[in-house]
């Protein structure tokens, strides 16, 4: 694609990556401010528009299509899991929004590398990329079309901000008829509204570091795992397909995931994940140093190692939507998605450092380890249990 050098093709990515940070703190200080609903159309409407890279000419058109796409997607991830949340009922709410999510990231995953397959056979390389982004049109405009039709407002933030009669009909349009009632004081008078402002910072302080610690881990050990297979002396064909089969191991176990943080603790299956995936990442590392591992051995542990850290990213995001009450949710959330997209940034950066500077398979994988772990402890000083309780219960304490 415009004949590039691999340095340069990569500010692709550092581009996407940049708006999703700068998206998710944006759009979640803006759906606080004018609601859910509308901030949900305009992010899904700037992944349209972006799709439109497929028509560039010049490298800098992508780069900047790239950014808005990052953007869009920034703000997408918290403001869909807190209107979920928001509307599911609290019985039900955690294994809802968790298989919702599981589905869709593995779904779209697949339909998307199932996508590029397809065109990739029939289309020469330097004309398929332009199809892909612009097949990506499609599912985004459907997307916009449904929310503007079919997606109310938030209830809880439209009762937050006073609007009693709108939130009525919000919530009509779900479950059928609501019998009118009288007015409120205000979102002033709101248990949320009274949540200790200091621990809500300390909370936020926490999550952040988690969520980053999980970007750093996530994509440092998915970014340089072929790298590492390659210096064994597999394939990449090989190494692909020793990856593929943990992922496979890691998928169907993703529903004790769901079991453990609705049945057992949220907070705790999050602190329990990271200190395994961090403990795992290291038995990996020392067994690629020592030389010890075996096919059967590397498929197992990098299996579980995906396991605990996917399973992290499909239970966070729920959960730091859940700690945090109606009238600043979106917001803090976004803070804390933010902080997750800028580990996703430097995690790759860092092991390319350290591999370059001659460090050891373990030393990497001890560093990320040591960032989850770090992060599980952090966590366990302000956790909030959510699992069975309505948001009002959760954002009094």
């Amino acid at each position: 694609m415009f004949n590039l050098s691999q340095t340069t093709a990569s500010y692709l990515a550092v581009s996407g990556l940049t708006g999703t940070m700068l998206g998710s703190i944006f759009w979640g200080f803006m759906a606080d401010r004018i609601g859910r609903r509308v901030v949900l159309l305009w992010t899904v409407g700037l992944f349209s528009v972006a799709s439109l890279c497929g028509l560039a000419m010049e490298y800098w058109q992508s780069l900047l299509a790239c950014f808005v796409m990052g953007v869009g997607v920034g703000g997408e991830a918290p403001l869909v899991f807190a209107l979920a949340a928001e509307y599911i009922p609290a019985r039900v709410r955690g294994r809802t929004i968790l298989l919702l999510g599981i589905v869709g990231s593995t779904g779209g995953y697949a339909l998307a590398a199932g996508t590029a397959a397809i065109v990739k056979s029939f289309y020469p390389e330097e004309f398929a990329w332009r199809l892909l982004w612009l097949v990506g049109l499609i599912p985004a405009a459907l997307i916009l079309v449904l929310r503007s039709k079919v997606v109310p407002e938030s209830a809880r933030y439209l009762l937050a901000h006073g609007r009693v009669e709108e939130a009525r009909r919000a919530a009509q349009s779900l479950v059928g008829p609501i019998p009118a009632v009288a007015p409120v004081t205000g979102a002033q008078d709101s248990p949320a509204s009274r949540a200790p402002t200091g621990k809500l910072y300390g909370r936020t302080v926490s999550l952040g570091f988690f969520s980053f610690a999980w970007g750093l881990a996530n994509f440092g050990f998915i970014t340089w795992m072929p790298t590492l297979l390659g210096k064994m002396g597999y394939s990449g064909a090989t190494s692909s397909a020793y990856l593929a089969l943990s992922a496979l191991i890691a998928l169907p176990a993703l529903a004790l995931t769901t079991l453990l943080f609705t049945r057992w603790s949220s907070w705790g299956t999050l602190v329990s994940y990271a200190a395994a995936g961090g403990l795992t990442l290291v038995l990996l590392g020392a067994a690629i140093t020592g030389g010890i591992i075996t096919p059967l051995l590397l498929v197992v542990v990098s299996g579980l190692a995906l396991f605990f850290i996917t399973s992290i990213g499909g239970a966070f995001p729920l959960y730091a939507t859940e700690v945090y009450p109606t009238m600043m949710r979106t917001r803090r959330t976004g803070v804390v998605s933010a902080a997750g997209r800028f580990g996703a940034v430097l995690g790759p950066y860092v092991g390319g450092l350290w591999l370059s500077a001659g460090g050891s398979t373990f030393g990497l994988q001890a560093v990320l380890a040591a960032c989850l772990i770090s992060a599980a402890v952090i966590l366990t000083l302000t956790a909030v249990e959510t699992r069975g309780k309505t948001l009002e219960q959760i954002a009094g304490h």
